[in-house]
């Protein structure tokens, strides 16, 4: 397994590779959703780009979302990506988060105005890390958010903001029953 995985690096066809591997777990998607996870997760790993690569899944509720980026993630060193919800300042809070993660936000809503200010610090700042000054027991204290964290949000709304339209790359997932079944299936 060791070579393969050498010799898929040496050869320049790891994305190939994966984007092949989760072909066959989301029968009826395209490969565009494949080849944008892979550069989410890749820009994390980048250290020349100004902004990284983030993307929204749309689509309708049940539609597939989830299941199409859980089957991707899987793909991936476990390490590298968390799949939550998220409230406005809690990335601050993380101990688990570091530089280099991709944070998938299942169900993420447009009106959490404290969670899009924090996404938009974040991705503003993507190779420096974000921090937030707080007072904790009667002390001020600094709390950062990681560099290089790359977002997936999950949302059957659009995002309805100019900014976060600027920074995010949106993708609709299909709204056919064949894909439902063959993507539900393969999860």
């Amino acid at each position: 397994m060791f070579k393969r995985a050498t010799d898929l690096l040496d050869w320049d066809q790891a994305q190939d590779f994966i984007v092949s591997k989760h072909r066959e777990s989301c029968a009826g998607a395209s490969d565009k959703y494949s080849y944008a996870l892979s550069c989410v997760f890749a820009s994390t790993h980048i250290t020349s780009s100004p902004g990284g690569f983030h993307l929204k899944l749309g689509g309708n509720s049940g539609g597939g979302k989830s299941t199409l980026f859980k089957n991707f993630s899987v793909l991936t060193p476990r390490d590298t990506w968390v799949f939550t919800s998220m409230s406005g300042k809690n990335m601050f809070y993380d101990d688990d988060m570091h530089d280099g993660m991709v944070v998938a936000i299942d169900e993420f809503e447009n009106t959490d105005d404290a969670g899009i200010r924090t996404i938009k610090l974040s991705t503003s700042n993507f190779q420096e890390g974000t921090t937030h000054k707080t007072v904790i027991n009667f002390k001020t204290e600094t709390k950062t958010i990681a560099k290089r964290i790359a977002y997936v949000l999950l949302s059957v709304l659009g995002l309805d903001n100019d900014e976060m339209d600027s920074r995010f790359n949106i993708l609709d997932v299909p709204n056919n029953l064949e894909y439902k079944i063959e993507s539900n299936y393969s999860a």
